[in-house]
């Protein structure tokens, strides 16, 4: 059986990076990450809505730092 963990890396103000560690039992089998990013229609980067910031556990006044992983 394997099992996907994950968790919230890092929290910018136009982004945010997700971390994952694939494990069996205790065996870590993969890591990895992704980085989305908030963009308008045109592709330019822009920065997150207020609500979302906030659910991931963001502030406008400060950026978490990066997990260790």
């Amino acid at each position: 059986l394997l099992t996907v963990e994950t968790s919230i890396a890092e929290v910018k103000r136009a982004s945010a990076r997700f971390g994952y560690r694939i494990v069996r039992g205790d065996e870590v089998v993969a890591t990895g990450h992704t980085l989305h990013a908030c963009v308008d229609l045109t592709g330019r980067i822009q920065r997150m809505p207020r609500e979302l910031l906030t659910r991931l556990g963001g502030s406008e006044e400060r950026v978490r730092a990066p997990a260790q992983e």
